[in-house]
């Protein structure tokens, strides 16, 4: 059985990524539950550094040294382009309509690359993650405060939401605004205006490591993380959160072998490390399939 610490999924499509630290990546069909193609992985893998297209057939593959930035097809795994220069990537995300991809270096900055050269469009300062939008024109940037230091700043077209106090951990655009999570602090929703409408304020010891919004649902999905010292299991919870109120849908506890979470299909499945498959709905999570990762 692999040991699965990345899960990277599209917006819509039901092709999703597998990745060991060290070893291989993996692409597995969501409709089918069966294995597709791997790829022999270029040593330590870190953040959020793998991405699919929401058809299935290319994906990007980011590794912190060696060979850099990797474009590929899915089916085949023949390498489409490669960026030796582009190491100690930390995130890698498609455009939405995946003619362009972004890529969120360590040192802070973010590159603009054309995703069928490989070459460079232009550079951002201070930019660290985007989050692609599906709902509306801007996308979310994840930037750092040049005084502080701290990634506490989302920016989408001019409306800029900043914490003076604390870091911003996930981004979850919605029709109805934006999701944020911060470190050790609350799960907020702000509007267009920049806003705060609702706040879900976790126990000392917790946080939300993983948003998602499920559309077609309204809800507003958190996969909280219990890091406090001693930890208490289960380690991972699911929020369903309305997207609208803030009022709690539910609450699931999640499998303990998990680690890492991937929602599919516009939000409205989720994908554990264990190899559990939940289809989501307005009531409790149904287990749908589980992988065992062979």
């Amino acid at each position: 059985m692999h040991d699965i610490r990345h899960i990277a999924t599209s917006e819509s499509g039901s092709v999703f990524l597998t990745a060991e630290f060290e070893c291989k990546v993996y692409a597995w069909d969501l409709n089918g539950f069966k294995a597709i193609s791997e790829f022999e992985l270029m040593k330590n893998l870190d953040g959020h550094s793998l991405d699919i297209t929401n058809d299935g057939k290319t994906c990007l593959i980011a590794a912190y040294n060696r060979k850099g930035t990797c474009l590929y097809d899915v089916a085949t795994c023949e390498l489409i382009w490669q960026r030796k220069d582009l190491t100690h990537v930390y995130n890698v995300n498609f455009s939405l309509d995946e003619t362009i991809i972004y890529v969120g270096m360590l040192d802070r900055s973010m590159k603009v690359v054309n995703s069928a050269t490989g070459n460079d469009i232009k550079k951002f300062n201070q930019m660290t993650n985007i989050y692609i939008n599906p709902y509306g024109e801007n996308d979310y940037f994840l930037k750092k405060n040049p005084i502080t230091k701290k990634e506490n700043i989302v920016k989408f077209g001019t409306i800029e939401i900043q914490s003076p106090t604390f870091t911003y951990l996930d981004v979850a655009p919605t029709d109805m605004g934006v999701a944020v999570s911060a470190v050790g602090n609350s799960l907020m929703l702000y509007n267009f205006e920049g806003e705060k409408v609702w706040e879900i304020v976790p126990k000392k010891g917790e946080h939300f490591k993983k948003l998602s919004y499920a559309k077609k649902l309204e809800i507003v999905h958190g996969v909280m993380y219990k890091y406090d010292d001693p930890r208490e299991q289960p380690f991972f919870v699911l929020y369903a959160i309305n997207a609208a109120n803030g009022e709690m849908v539910y609450k699931f506890d999640l499998p303990e072998e998990s680690f890492a979470f991937g929602f599919a299909e516009q939000g409205e499945k989720l994908i554990c490390s264990s190899g559990e498959v939940y289809q989501l709905s307005h009531d409790m999570p149904v287990l749908i399939h589980k992988f065992d990762w062979e």
